[in-house]
């Protein structure tokens, strides 16, 4: 895979992050109004209620996956990505 300008995937990590909050929190308040969410299907790693907690944990699955697909982060735990 050929990485990508890093701003560009920065960008594109960027504002996938922003729309996956935006998608949460619209559910979030459809189940506040009695709504059935199913988390998964909307990419959520959890039930999202808005809290920092949730934030992070949401921000950081979507920035990486984001970043890994751009090529501009390796992820160590992957054996192929060994630099021995």
């Amino acid at each position: 895979m050929t990485p990508t300008h890093p701003e560009d995937t920065a960008h594109r990590a960027h504002r996938a992050a922003v729309q996956h909050l935006q998608n949460l929190t619209e559910a979030a308040w459809a189940e506040e109004d009695g709504t059935d969410i199913d988390w998964a299907e909307l990419g959520a790693t959890a039930p999202y209620d808005g809290c920092d907690d949730c934030v992070v944990r949401e921000v950081a699955t979507v920035v990486v996956a984001e970043l890994k697909a751009g090529g501009a982060i390796r992820i160590l735990d992957d054996p192929k990505n060994d630099p021995q």
